[in-house]
């Protein structure tokens, strides 16, 4: 990562922590209902924190427009489960995240029902 993207992505985290929001590495995500809908997901994860309310992006994650010209929403579930090592092996995912924070939350707390409708959900909101 690049010295001032890096700083930039310091500074972010930190003014998350000091407003008592959460990025990944500063605070836990808290579970969403076994039956919650994609936009419940992602604001339980502190999705926004990386990618922005919208999606627009942020110092440490890229906007989320444009999923489904890399996306299915079967490997957008299966990348939910583990994104870092999706980035060892994928060299676009690996440029992304070396250009923003570095590494993406695995989310590993949810199930694979619901990082499916979190899938659904992104693919049909950022197109």
């Amino acid at each position: 990562m690049a010295p001032r993207a890096s700083a930039r992505a310091l500074l972010a985290c930190l003014g998350l922590v000091v407003a008592g929001a959460g990025c990944a590495g500063c605070t836990a995500r808290k579970d969403p209902p076994a039956d919650a809908a994609g936009g419940q997901i992602y604001e339980f994860q502190n999705c926004q924190n990386c990618h922005g309310r919208n999606g627009e992006g942020t110092a440490l994650g890229p906007p989320l427009a444009k999923l489904s010209s890399h996306w299915t929403r079967a490997a957008l579930t299966q990348y939910l489960a583990d994104p870092e090592a999706a980035a060892r092996t994928d060299e676009r995912l690996g440029a992304l995240a070396n250009a923003y924070s570095g590494r993406m939350t695995r989310y590993d707390n949810l199930s694979e029902e619901q990082r499916s409708v979190l899938a659904g959900w992104l693919l049909e909101r950022h197109p």
